[in-house]
């Protein structure tokens, strides 16, 4: 069937129309579809954070009950007469690491190290707390009745350094004020 050009001209002018109103009308339905998948990511992307978050408070609280438990067990360790408060007074200078480890840390949370530029070793900073304070360490053993000690008048105490490395705190304090002498 042939038309006119008038009528060819209507014709593709209606065509055009329609398709101009479906690709409008699917543009715009597009257009909402990403605006409401964007919604959607953000609103996923929220959840997600706030469930980090949530991990992540969990997460520091674990690490802080196994510091104060490895702190703890360090204190215990040294012979104190109340571990408790021996580690509540130490506390903000102990920090656990990214490796599970405690580390002795100053007041800007820098990691204290040794003679040796080493990291301190939190039993090395306990055994100098507990000489320094000396009323908080149990009293070494001293003779009483029913033992013997043996007295050396004029004799200088000596111990290798390894043995005294070994000795609890109060027992380091009692062989340095007693005016021993470490030997390599």
């Amino acid at each position: 069937m042939d038309f006119s050009k008038e009528q060819q001209a209507t014709i593709d002018a209606m065509i055009n129309k329609r398709v101009g109103e479906i690709k409008a009308k699917h543009e715009k339905e597009l257009a909402e579809a990403v605006v409401q998948a964007e919604a959607k990511a953000q609103g996923e992307i929220e959840t997600l954070r706030a469930g980090n978050d949530t991990l992540q408070k969990e997460r520091d609280g674990q690490n802080e009950r196994i510091r104060k438990a490895l702190l703890q067990a360090e204190v215990a360790s040294t012979g104190a007469v109340n571990g408790i408060q021996v580690a509540k007074l130490i506390n903000e200078n102990i920090a656990i690491g990214e490796d599970g480890v405690l580390e002795v840390v100053d007041e800007k949370g820098v990691v204290r190290l040794d003679e040796a530029g080493s990291p301190l070793s939190v039993k090395t900073y306990l055994e100098g707390f507990l000489t320094d304070n000396p009323h908080l360490a149990k009293a070494a053993p001293t003779a009483g009745a029913g033992t013997f000690m043996r007295h050396n008048a004029g004799e200088t105490k000596t111990m290798r350094r390894a043995d005294f490395d070994r000795l609890d705190a109060p027992r380091k304090t009692t062989f340095v004020r007693s005016g021993g002498q470490l030997k390599e």
